[in-house]
């Protein structure tokens, strides 16, 4: 993080200031790490993915411009779950003449904002 203190010991306010705003996050968003390791799914672009057993977490790195297509979880997500507030992302199934691959889901959530993470059950 590069947030080491002074020479006095002290910490700059905006050190403590971004170390709180870790804290905040983590208190929201610490299942996404706290026992998680490598998926065994790959994220698109934007995203990235941990996992504990049948819960995968996804991360927002770039907030998408519209709907998420997740590869190889057509069939294998029972819900998709964002962790700030708890909703739930709506399954679309289909969008009007494009095609998806046969392993993807679309799914569309409307609060979605960078540094959120968002929770995928497996069935």
């Amino acid at each position: 993080m590069n947030a080491g203190p002074q020479p006095d010991g002290r910490l700059t306010c905006q050190t403590v200031k971004i170390l709180q705003e870790l804290a905040q996050w983590f208190k929201v968003n610490g299942e996404a790490i706290t026992g998680c390791g490598k998926s065994e799914y790959t994220p698109p672009y934007g995203l990235y993915y941990t996992q504990k057993e049948k819960t995968v977490y996804a991360y927002v790195a770039i907030p998408p411009m519209g709907d998420i297509i997740l590869p190889q979880l057509n069939g294998k997500a029972a819900s998709v779950t964002l962790l700030r507030d708890n909703s739930n992302a709506e399954f679309i199934t289909h969008w009007g003449y494009e095609l998806l691959r046969q392993d993807e889901i679309r799914i569309r959530h409307n609060k979605l904002q960078r540094n959120d993470v968002l929770k995928i059950e497996i069935k």
